[in-house]
């Protein structure tokens, strides 16, 4: 089934929810995964620890960092500053990562695969991303889109 980009706004604010609440996840491994960018976990941990345990995290958002250097997600280049608080108690780092191990013991907490929140595709989310900021997408995809569903598939390298 080919999913088609949709200019309705309300369709693009599900899309937004989606990425940005619950499945920013998705978004920041198909780009990963397509496109070689790093992952970058906005995390937080223990102020006693000396820093993040990848067995121990906690991150509230995932996004990418495009090969030109900037953070990128659903809404573009995301605002970092709502992501550099932390609770009372914690602090507050960015991990980034294309080591597949991390990114594995990151987003899978067993041998399952994390469960998705919406049933929103991807593939229009990343089409609207390369229209709006071209410059992140000036290399090939790793993937075509031939591999796209295997490339979007939830596994544990």
């Amino acid at each position: 089934m080919m999913s088609t980009v949709s200019t309705r706004q309300s369709d693009i604010e599900v899309e937004r929810q989606a990425f940005l609440y619950g499945d920013c996840w998705v978004l920041a491994l198909a780009l990963h995964r397509m496109f070689g960018f790093r992952m970058v976990f906005a995390a937080y941990w223990p102020e006693d620890e000396p820093g993040l345990v990848l067995e121990e995290w906690c991150w509230d958002h995932v996004f990418v960092e495009t090969h030109a250097g900037y953070p990128l997600d659903v809404e573009g280049r995301p605002n970092l500053s709502k992501w550099r608080s932390a609770p009372d108690g914690y602090v507050r780092g960015f991990h980034l990562t294309d080591d597949p191990q991390e990114i594995a013991t990151l987003l899978y907490s067993s041998e399952e695969p994390r469960e998705r929140y919406y049933d929103v595709p991807v593939l229009p989310a990343i089409v609207r991303l390369a229209w709006q900021w071209p410059e992140a997408f000036s290399r090939m995809p790793k993937a075509t889109l031939n591999d796209l569903p295997d490339a979007l598939q939830p596994r544990i390298p």
